[in-house]
């Protein structure tokens, strides 16, 4: 009887062990995949960080150059440029509130 019972205990055990085994295997899988995952994200990101400033540069000189352009025109026909005011209000504003934020 006692022989069966620790036979039991035993396999039970073994079973355990098996379990515990692969349990660690599959932690081992996950972490490296997760380590591949976060070199993989940070590398998109340094990706993603120069399309940005790519894009903000290339918007910039278009919309300076179009502006530009703009300007030229309505001083040329002598018309007021309303799109330059609110630029420069917007401006304005920018700098009063950076100022009010250095204290």
């Amino acid at each position: 009887m006692f022989h069966r019972e620790y036979e039991k205990v035993l396999q039970e055990n073994n079973q355990l062990r098996s379990r515990v085994s692969d349990l660690k295997k599959n932690n081992t899988d996950l972490f490296i995949e997760n380590s591949t995952l976060k070199s993989h994200i940070s590398s998109l990101q340094a990706n993603l960080k120069i399309i940005y400033k790519t894009t903000k540069k290339i918007f910039k000189d278009q919309i300076g150059a179009f502006m530009d352009v703009l300007k030229g025109d309505m001083d040329k026909n002598k018309v007021e440029n309303h799109m330059e005011k609110i630029h420069e209000q917007e401006k304005k504003k920018v700098r009063q509130k950076n100022m009010g934020l250095e204290r």
